[in-house]
């Protein structure tokens, strides 16, 4: 009898165990919150350059996941409101693939300024700037290639150069899927970019 209750016990813990562990693995998923922002450049400013580096200068990891999952939802939030696209479904437990995503329309977005800056100079030198901005020796593309291949990294900047329609924005999402690079590598490249692109 003895022996009968202490496997029932150990079963119960067992048991408990892994509930609570199914409870710590819960999926994240991003929170949809209303969004002020007027571009994807003032989603990446909003926590600042100087938090930016501290939490990669930190090395921490959980510092770093929560970084990623706050902007994450931020720029689902911004996609919402702006597009009226929720990219959640494309990235479930996938904070990193959101700021993959941003990250490539914030520098459409740049381009785009830039195109509309050029289009009351010559027609030459519109040409010349968006040669300029597809340049793989350009410092975005070198901060991408740090997490993809080029010709992935092109394959979504493709997707991506064709708009922000329902149909892109997916078609963006699974070409980035689960091939995001890891917490830490994705925390540095929104520090490079940023870099790169002007924002601090």
């Amino acid at each position: 009898m003895k022996k009968i209750i202490q496997t029932l016990s150990l079963c119960l813990i067992l048991f408990l165990t892994s509930c609570t562990k199914s409870t710590e693995v819960k999926l994240w998923q991003a929170e949809i919150t209303e969004n002020k922002a007027a571009s994807l450049k003032e989603v990446f400013l909003k926590n600042g350059s100087e938090k930016l580096l501290d939490i990669t200068a930190s090395k921490d990891e959980v510092k770093m996941s929560d970084y990623n999952k706050m902007t994450a939802n931020q720029i689902a939030s911004y996609f919402q409101d702006k597009f009226k696209i929720d990219i959640t479904k494309e990235f479930i437990d996938n904070p990193e693939g959101i700021v993959i995503l941003g990250l490539f329309y914030a520098k459409k977005e740049q381009q785009d300024v830039n195109s509309q800056i050029m289009s009351n100079r010559t027609n030459n030198l519109m040409k010349a700037n968006v040669m300029q901005a597809n340049d793989t020796n350009d410092c975005f593309w070198a901060a991408v290639t740090g997490i993809f291949s080029l010709a992935d990294a092109k394959n979504i900047w493709k997707a991506i150069s064709a708009g922000a329609t329902e149909e892109t924005v997916i078609a963006a999402a699974k070409l980035i899927g689960r091939r995001a690079g890891g917490i830490i590598m994705i925390t540095i490249a929104i520090l490079e970019i940023g870099e790169c692109i002007g924002w601090w």
